[in-house]
């Protein structure tokens, strides 16, 4: 029996036989990506999480945060102190996170590739080349400081190490800590990693004791982890691992951030991912026709293929075991919805739908199919760009968002000192830019406030209250920094209870306790007002 990387004789003698149009594919895509990166690294649109976990890691590393000791952390702590790294030995800014992330990407997409050589060919390799330049939404959203370019990486890590015949024991430790890399990016990726761990095992069983060892290696990695920071602060730390279940008896937070999963909604976003992944789903087609047929002729036949190519098997397996895990997430525990249409998955799946692709086209009796294979391929890989269009950040609107965060935080920079501390319900990438410290509560926008509840319940999640806003604007914060555009998602997007009372409830202590110093037009989530502590103009 063959291991999952390994050809036949006939397989092997065809492998490295690329011609001219190979390099000129490359060469196309190369250019295509260029172009697409050198237009969304500087002009996508952002959201609350990038500048988030840029401010957040920026403060963790630089300014000493503890993730759930000191804020509210969406997940478990790597990403923070990833961003947080190149923010501190840069300076704090959105455009280095991206170039971060970029890089992240590019090397998730390099591993990608050359795991479906080592799968299938280097034909293989170029498909999921091609699938990643011509699927312009994921590259755009792979381009931002999101979660997704670094959890990429590990993903993409771990299976690349894994996947492999006899490989030597250093592989097997260093795909084991990839898989809890993977979960300290994401906690909802423990399900991967636990697929992952389980392939491990079984198939490098024949080094019993480094696979053994291996696996435990990992798991004692990420549960070291997660102690170390369960004893800063217990309570937020399970608050944040079950999603609040077990702790929102006792306070109401109406700007909840989840989307509800309805049966509507999930029937939307299923159809998206659909939508979003339909080049792979394509490309996987000719694969499974062709599997199904040998089960036909007998099951044991396509068992034997399926255990010879057990490699893509694992590829598929990890993509089903995340979409699965969000779903069962977003109906159990009120994780987003928007987490169906999983762009992480992206990479295994491009590999695996690649790499079958081309034992497709392999195994084609005649000449005649395999051209039919090959249009049916290159209609696959355009698929993306006709069906789903151009996106908003590659459009040339004017001006960006990291211009308007330039503009608002160059007048954060002017008007604020350094060692003031605001007050702002505002997404925090103007702070992120100006260097200038929020209460930690308030990196999460409107999404941590509660209308209700006991304080000391409110205070031990970082969420904020009334009571606590009170506080702040008695003083406390010298400097309060006001977007129009907040002001109008607050009172007007339809989403929230209680926005109106909120928005009456602090414009009225900025209008007896509070100075307009300064109205920022062109800002981000502006116009921007900036207010300081103190007595009124006459």
């Amino acid at each position: 029996m063959n291991a999952p990387d390994e050809h036949t004789e006939a397989e092997d003698s065809t492998r490295d036989r690329v011609t001219w149009w190979y390099w000129a594919a490359l060469a196309v895509c190369l250019v295509i990506m260029a172009a697409v990166m050198l237009v969304a690294v500087p002009r996508a649109d952002t959201i609350y999480d990038e500048g988030g976990y840029l401010y957040e890691g920026w403060m963790a590393v630089a300014h000493g945060w503890r993730p759930y000791a000191d804020f509210h952390a969406k997940t478990l702590p790597l990403l923070y102190y990833l961003y947080g790294v190149p923010q501190a030995l840069f300076g704090p800014s959105v455009l280095v996170g991206r170039i971060e992330a970029t890089l992240f990407a590019l090397i998730a997409l390099l591993v990608a590739a050359r795991l479906a050589d080592r799968l299938s060919s280097r034909w293989a390799a170029i498909i999921v080349v091609a699938l990643f330049a011509f699927s312009l939404h994921a590259a755009t959203a792979y381009y931002r400081a999101l979660a997704m370019a670094p959890t990429a990486f590990f993903f993409m890590l771990a299976l690349y190490l894994v996947i492999a015949d006899k490989p030597r024991p250093w592989r097997l430790y260093a795909a084991s800590l990839a898989a809890a890399a993977l979960v300290l990016c994401r906690h909802d990726m423990i399900v991967v990693s636990a697929v992952i761990w389980i392939y491990l095992w079984w198939r490098h069983r024949g080094q019993r004791e480094h696979a053994v060892t291996a696996v435990a290696a990992g798991i004692a990695l990420l549960v070291a982890v997660c102690v170390y920071f369960y004893v800063l602060a217990p309570f937020k730390f399970l608050d944040v691992i079950f999603a609040g279940r077990f702790t929102t008896a006792d306070m109401s937070a109406p700007y909840a951030e989840a989307v509800a999963a309805t049966p509507t909604a999930i029937a939307w976003h299923v159809m998206m991912f659909l939508r979003w992944h339909l080049a792979a789903i394509i490309l996987l087609a000719p694969a499974v026709g062709y599997l199904l047929r040998r089960a036909g002729q007998g099951v044991s036949d396509a068992r034997l293929i399926l255990v010879r190519h057990s490699g893509i098997v694992l590829l598929f397996c990890v993509a089903a075991a995340n979409y699965l895990a969000h779903l069962l997430g977003s109906v159990l525990f009120g994780f987003n919805v928007f987490y169906l249409l999983d762009f992480y998955i992206f990479f295994p799946l491009a590999a695996g739908a690649a790499a079958s692709f081309i034992l497709a086209v392999r195994v084609a009796r005649t000449q005649d199919v395999k051209s039919q294979l090959a249009a049916l391929g290159i209609v696959a890989l355009l698929t993306p760009v006709l069906v789903n269009g151009i996106p908003a950040a590659l459009s040339g609107r004017q001006p960006t968002h990291l211009e308007q965060i330039a503009v608002g935080a160059e007048a954060i920079r002017r008007l604020i000192p350094p060692d003031a501390t605001v007050f702002s319900l505002d997404d925090p990438h103007q702070f992120l830019v100006a260097g200038r410290k929020l209460f930690p509560e308030l990196t999460h926008q409107l999404f941590l406030f509660a209308a209700s509840g006991d304080p000391d319940i409110v205070r031990a999640r970082h969420y904020y209250d009334k009571q606590m806003i009170d506080e702040w604007l008695s003083g406390k914060a010298e400097y309060v920094v006001i977007g129009d555009r907040l002001v109008d998602w607050m009172l007007h997007s339809g989403r929230y209870e209680g926005g109106e009372e909120l928005h009456d409830f602090i414009s009225a202590r900025l209008e007896a306790d509070y100075t307009l110093l300064e109205t920022v037009e062109g800002s981000y989530m502006g116009p921007t007002r900036i207010y300081r502590f103190g007595t009124k103009n006459p």
